[in-house]
């Protein structure tokens, strides 16, 4: 009997959506992949698709992801060079997740009563009198 490949998936710390292990970034809301959110294997595992895609396959057997030590570019774990600055990867580069993007980027894509699109802090909408003044500032609001 062969041994199947299923893709793992991993829960957005930020609004709990569960994604492919593939997405390094939440596909809901947009937040990536924190190095504190771990692979979980799929609750069914007999009816999890089996993986057959050869670049699928490919990057799951890379490993993690690595930042190059000199422009701090995010590079996929088969890289031996980054794809920025062409730099060699060195033996101990860090497999940091890709930063995190500002909250005011960060836009409501909940049903219900917050269906409103708008800016998030933590997980409450909010606009407060200094969030308004900054934004105006900025030629935003």
């Amino acid at each position: 009997m062969t041994k199947r490949k299923i893709e793992m998936t991993w829960r957005c710390s930020a609004c709990d959506t569960v994604n492919k292990g593939r997405h390094k970034v939440c596909q809901s809301c947009g937040d990536p992949k924190g190095a504190d959110e771990r692979f979980e294997m799929p609750q069914d595992t007999a009816q999890a698709a089996t993986v057959t895609d050869a670049a699928l396959l490919k990057l799951a057997h890379a490993g993690a992801d690595w930042r190059c030590g000199r422009c701090d570019a995010h590079n996929s774990g088969a890289r031996a060079s980054c794809s920025q600055c062409s730099a060699a990867r060195e033996a101990d580069s860090p497999s940091r997740p890709p930063p995190a993007r500002p909250l005011l980027r960060r836009r409501d894509r909940a049903p219900g009563l917050f269906a409103k699109r708008g800016l998030w802090c933590g997980r409450l909408r909010h606009l407060c009198a200094a969030d308004v003044r900054r934004l105006a500032a900025q030629g935003v609001a």
